[in-house]
């Protein structure tokens, strides 16, 4: 069988009638039917890394036999910030101790007998576990990194995991999963997204698994065997300049919204 992912998916021109274009920087979809015992979920990461690493970035992305196991940088997670209080209040996205600025976000690739490749990831994990009380059930959200919601100045609207930015316009919007799926997507305007990013390229990558369910026991042999062969994982790669006119452009220009 084949995954496929549309294009839609990663840059989107409206969003429940907000304008954009937006541009998705993270998520996480799992198929949730019983129906026909066949399941599919995947990882999306948009990962910011020097043009002249690009390519190298891509090969190693094309290559990697199993791109799981914390291979790649993941959004740090806050479970016990007040969610009204993201992303200005002190507490949230707070560094580690001697780490560098950015640190949370900025992370190195490992590449076999190659070296590392330094990358950026534009998000933050909200990951409040509902069974400390019956009536806030928020959580596994995604909100804009602290690093970019700094550089805009962005604020958290109520009700929400989604930021405005100072002349009320949507900067960042989080989606809960589509029926028949579970988890969360993340987008930002992509005029943001081009003036964070400078000279820097934004190369997507989707992974996942495609598994089968329903065995009383133990799986077969044959799909033990494709499990040990990886032959279970799909993967699709997008430079960002593919779909994005914004990043096909040198300068970037920050569109204007009246409040």
């Amino acid at each position: 069988g084949r995954v496929e992912i549309g294009n839609d998916l990663f840059c989107v021109p409206e969003i429940q009638g907000q304008s954009g274009p937006w541009l998705a920087v993270d998520g996480f979809l799992n198929s949730s039917s019983d129906w026909p015992k066949r399941g599919v979920f995947g990882f999306l990461n948009a990962l910011l890394v020097n043009k002249r690493d690009a390519e190298r970035l891509i090969a190693a992305l094309e290559e990697k036999e199993y791109p799981g196991n914390q291979w790649l940088p993941e959004a740090p997670s806050d479970s016990y910030t007040f969610a009204g209080e993201i992303p200005w209040h002190p507490a949230f996205g707070q560094p580690v101790e001697d780490d560098e600025p950015g640190g949370l976000y900025n992370d190195l690739i490992k590449i076999d007998r190659q070296p590392s490749i330094k990358t950026e990831i534009l998000s933050h994990s909200f990951s409040w576990e509902s069974y400390h009380s019956d009536l806030n059930r928020a959580g596994s959200a995604l909100v804009p990194s602290r690093d970019f919601s700094q550089r805009f100045n962005l604020r958290g609207i109520p009700q929400s995991f989604s930021q405005r930015l100072p002349d009320n316009s949507l900067g960042a919007i989080c989606l809960r999963a589509p029926e028949d799926f579970s988890g969360c997507l993340l987008y930002i305007r992509e005029d943001l997204l081009r003036e964070y990013a400078g000279a820097r390229k934004l190369i997507w990558f989707l992974w996942g698994e495609r598994n089968l369910h329903g065995y009383s026991y133990s799986n077969p042999e044959w799909l033990v065997k494709a499990h040990r062969e990886h032959a279970v994982i799909w993967r699709r790669i997008v430079r960002a300049e593919q779909l994005s006119r914004a990043f096909q452009t040198q300068k970037p220009k920050r569109k204007v919204t009246k409040p």
